[in-house]
């Protein structure tokens, strides 16, 4: 079986295919103090300014999502998006919000969610 790491990228990829968002994979930025992070990939336009980067959670860590900065978000996945479900996957992005660019938001973002992003 696959890695949770790879589980979740192909999942991701199939998401960005079905849903119309934009997946880079992988992710790499710089700390405040100049250290480079990889992360499996970034969903452009969904959490922060630029979007959320995603890892596989680590056992016994407690929060799921965090803030890098007013760009960057962190979400850190495990099962539930080593498989793609597009249920799942619609919901994880409309909790995460959408901050793209209005030409290019999709389609199935619900008109109140339009009408608060971007």
């Amino acid at each position: 079986m696959a890695e949770l790491g790879d589980r979740i990228i192909s999942a991701w990829r199939r998401a960005a295919a079905d849903l119309g968002i934009s997946f880079t994979t992988p992710w790499h930025t710089l700390t405040a103090d100049h250290r480079r992070v990889s992360y499996l990939g970034l969903v452009h336009g969904f959490g922060g300014l630029t979007g959320t980067v995603v890892r596989p959670l680590q056992l016994g860590e407690l929060r799921l999502y965090e803030e890098l900065d007013r760009d960057l978000h962190v979400a850190k996945l495990g099962e539930r998006h080593a498989v793609y479900d597009p249920l799942v996957f619609r919901g994880t992005l409309l909790e995460w919000g959408y901050t793209g660019p209005p030409s290019q938001r999709p389609s199935w973002i619900p008109p109140a969610d339009r009408d608060r992003a971007g």
